[in-house]
């Protein structure tokens, strides 16, 4: 309506979209304008599932710990104290046609006006990597689904990203292993190294509307380091073009409006734009299949009542300010967000509401279950899975190097996604006197450089712990069968022929068998220990704990991030972000 009173007023509505104060303007005389005349407006949601959803929301006992924060009236200037929870807001949109079918817009419109789903703008953490570094980089023919990336730390102009777990560094590791356990350092790296093709602008041509021209150019932004953020609908609707093979159609709620005397004055037209190809996009779901089946999704997917063809990513902003789910099927995408509208960390009294990846997993699951039970057929796209398009193909290629399999490489095969369009494992060039060439090793650490002996401290690492396994094993059958031998010597002992010496040689045996034992057990106990779940109850442990280093954002009162993790402008103290 605010477009439509400008076009009558001879004003471009395009100034709308880049003139704050004329678009509120506008808004004011639209809204008075609807009020008052008799329009009757036709909404694309879903009023059954709409309650249903709003049912869960108000139900969910994992949001976290309620704060209260002073008001002042701007009328009266009195000061108030009122109640500061964590926020939600949440959105399903129809991926073919864009209609936003549901949403969840906060937790009482009374205490906050705020549409959360269609208004905040928030750091979106890890969920910026598929749309802004692995999608981009299968497009450009720089990766296959199965290519290696450098899990290796790097500091550039006093900035030291890391990944969730600090410690963590596993070297070279396929980009699906990087984008499933949500690994901020093989992000940067892979981004730096396409930054050039300027792929924030796919960002924009995916319904981006808040860049900045820092966005472009900072290394940070790939971890979800906006300097503006971006609405809860913004980001879902990019992941719909995933599910659309490519094309985005942008999200809408107002189908028609039509004035007191019938007559239509607006009527939505759909329209879509190619931001992937539907190569791109099948291979990069296909990854994020991964994130719910052993990634950082598999509490969402262990909780969901049904089954489908479900493709996800998390995230979570510095200092866990902000936590996502979003995901997707061949007909819908739920998105979901929570945090607090004056941004402070979620992590805490974690015992009692569990892990804020952990609560966010929960409630993206229960909402996708609301969809589920007032409309089966959209929440399971009736049983439509993803179609592998032309072009896409399976080839199996050296893992350590991404090219063409050698004897050089034995042992070391991979087999995964290729978009035979733009690129295929190429022509082995790395091995050199028996060994990987320099050159290689310095253009898997480029443009940041690092330590090579990181980029297989891993790989050695996990080797060593299977060989120690073997032999561990071995200890355990030989004791065995030294128990079994010296058990039949004890029983024959008062036979002639026997000797003491051979019974204190028995018990020698047997009492370090016991040590042994006792040690095992011990290392299981320990083993067991770092599975155990969070507060909620369905944590799956440590290992699908959401987080990443987003550390060169800073979150604003907007809640969007002015993050300095570019070339020149780096924050030299990076927090944990989101996975």
């Amino acid at each position: 309506m605010a477009k439509i009173l400008a076009k009558k007023d001879g004003i471009d509505v395009d100034r709308l979209s880049h003139e704050a104060k004329l678009k509120e303007k506008y808004k004011i005389l639209a809204d008075r304008e609807l009020r008052s005349k008799g329009y009757k407006i036709y909404s694309t949601i879903d009023k059954k599932m709409y309650d249903t959803m709003q049912k869960v929301k108000d139900n969910f006992p994992y949001y976290g710990a309620t704060f209260t924060k002073q008001v002042t009236d701007s009328e009266t200037g009195k000061v108030t104290n009122v109640p500061d929870p964590v926020q939600v807001g949440s959105i399903v949109i129809e991926n073919k046609t864009g209609k936003i079918l549901s949403f969840v817009g906060g937790r009482d419109h009374k205490l906050e006006a705020t549409n959360h789903a269609t208004q905040a703008k928030r750091s979106n953490g890890s969920t910026m990597k598929p749309l802004l570094v692995y999608a981009p980089a299968i497009q450009y023919g720089v990766i296959g689904a199965g290519s290696p990336v450098a899990d290796v730390k790097f500091s550039i102009n006093g900035w030291s990203p890391s990944n969730y777990t600090e410690t963590d560094e596993r070297g070279l590791i396929s980009a699906r292993e990087a984008l499933k356990d949500s690994q901020n350092l093989p992000a940067i790296r892979l981004y730096a190294q396409i930054i050039n093709h300027r792929p924030a602008g796919l960002l924009r041509r995916n319904g981006f509307t808040s860049l900045d021209d820092s966005d472009y150019t900072n290394y940070a932004t790939s971890i979800g380091a906006l300097r503006n953020g971006v609405t809860i609908e913004e980001n879902t609707n990019a992941y719909a073009t995933f599910a659309n093979g490519g094309k985005f159609v942008d999200a809408y709620m107002i189908s028609k409006i039509v004035d007191s005397n019938g007559k239509t004055v607006y009527k939505h037209k759909v329209k879509s734009k190619t931001v992937y190809s539907k190569q791109t996009s099948y291979i990069t779901t296909d990854m994020l299949r991964d994130v719910l089946k052993q990634g950082t999704g598999t509490t969402a997917n262990s909780n969901l009542k049904f089954r489908a063809d479900f493709a996800a990513k998390t995230g979570t902003s510095q200092e866990y300010k902000d936590v996502w789910l979003v995901g997707y099927n061949p007909d819908i995408s739920l998105g979901v967000w929570m945090g607090y509208d004056q941004p402070k960390t979620l992590y805490q009294a974690n015992g009692v509401y569990g892990q804020p990846s952990t609560r966010i997993n929960l409630l993206w699951a229960r909402l996708m279950n609301a969809v589920y039970d007032t409309n089966p057929k959209l929440a399971t796209a009736n049983g439509k899975t993803f179609t592998q398009p032309a072009g896409v193909v399976s080839q199996t290629f050296c893992g350590i190097t991404g090219n063409a399999l050698t004897n050089a490489c034995s042992g070391n095969a991979r087999t995964d996604l290729f978009n035979a369009n733009v690129m295929l494992p190429g022509a082995e060039t790395a091995f050199s006197g028996g060994g990987l060439s320099n050159a290689f090793k310095q253009k898997m650490l480029s443009p940041f450089g690092g330590d090579y002996s990181k980029l297989f401290g891993a790989k050695e690492k996990e080797k060593k712990e299977k060989e120690k396994e073997k032999e561990k094993e071995k200890e355990k059958q030989n004791n065995s069968r030294s128990n079994n031998t010296n058990a039949n010597n004890s029983s024959n002992s008062n036979r002639p022929g026997n000797s003491n010496s051979s019974n204190n040689s028995n018990n020698s045996n047997q009492s370090n068998n016991n040590a042994g034992n006792s040690n095992n057990n011990s290392g299981n106990n320990n083993s067991n220990g770092s599975n155990n779940s969070n507060g909620s109850g369905n944590s799956n442990g440590s290992g699908n704990s959401d987080g990443n280093s987003n550390g060169s954002g800073n979150s604003n009162n907007s809640g969007g991030t002015g993050a300095n993790g570019g070339n020149n402008n780096v924050n030299p103290k990076p927090e944990e972000d989101g996975q």
